[in-house]
């Protein structure tokens, strides 16, 4: 397990090497020395605990809704979809329970709207 911690350590600061460029810096691992992450099991560790919220992007797809569904026995889940309707009966018990919340965003509608001619993304992810 060492060896192979060693070898990935190496690999990320090969791939470092090659993809710096400008502030953008690659993450650094718990295992690295010095890394600003706490390893499992160590005080302060920002690990997600039972009860924690996280976001599902896509979780009207075949893949996300599934996902979700598996995450919201543990925790809780924001689905962000592009229409809710169809997949509300879908996460209904979890909804009731508070467990899923569905959130509607359509990015594609956005990019189509007047002022976003030439950008590669929708305006409002460029704050």
């Amino acid at each position: 397990m060492a060896s192979f911690i060693i070898k990935m350590t190496l690999l990320m600061q090969v791939i470092a090497q090659c993809y710096s460029f400008g502030d953008f810096k690659m993450p650094t691992f718990p295992w690295q020395q010095n890394s600003p992450i706490p390893s499992a099991g160590v005080a302060g560790n920002k690990a997600l605990q039972p009860g924690d919220t996280i976001a599902v992007v896509g979780a009207s797809g075949n893949v996300g809704k599934l996902v979700a569904l598996r995450l919201s026995d543990t925790y809780k889940v924001n689905g962000i979809v592009r229409d809710a309707t169809s997949i509300k009966p879908f996460f209904e018990d979890r909804i009731k329970s508070g467990s899923v919340k569905i959130f509607e965003a359509n990015l594609l509608d956005e990019m189509n709207d007047p002022g976003n001619e030439g950008l590669d993304c929708p305006a409002s992810l460029l704050a």
